[in-house]
C-alpha cells in the first residue's frame, strides 16, 4: 500500500481499480484532458497511453453524463493521470469502485 492510497482512503475519496483491459489490450485507454481540463462531451482527446489491470487510482472529477472519470493514479502501472472510461464501447465494465474496508 502507497501512503497516497491510504490519505485517499482517509478522506473518504472515490476510489476505483482497473477491471479492464485483461486480454489482448495491456490495460484500459487514459486519454489526455480537454478544453481548459475538462473532457468534452462526444469528443475524443488525445491517447496518452494505458492504465493497467489491477491499478488503483481516485477520482477527481466526471463529465456531466457520468460515463468517464478524471483520476490521479494512486499505485499500478500507467499514466499519473488522465481520462478513462467507465465502460468499454462493448459495455464491458473498465473500472471497479473499491471500498475503503476493501484495501
Amino acid at each position: 500500500s502507497s501512503p497516497a492510497l491510504e490519505d485517499a482512503a482517509k478522506a473518504g475519496k472515490p476510489i476505483w481499480r482497473v477491471v479492464g483491459g485483461v486480454t489482448r489490450s495491456k490495460g484500459i485507454i487514459v486519454r489526455s484532458s480537454g478544453v481548459e481540463g475538462k473532457c468534452v462531451e462526444g469528443k475524443l482527446s488525445g491517447y496518452v497511453g494505458r492504465l493497467a489491470h489491477g491499478a488503483l487510482i481516485e477520482e477527481v472529477g466526471r463529465t456531466a453524463d457520468k460515463r468517464r472519470l478524471r483520476y490521479t493514479k494512486l499505485l499500478g502501472e500507467g499514466p499519473v493521470e488522465g481520462w478513462v472510461s467507465l465502460l468499454s464501447g462493448k459495455g464491458a465494465t473498465l473500472l471497479a469502485r473499491v471500498l475503503p474496508s476493501d484495501l
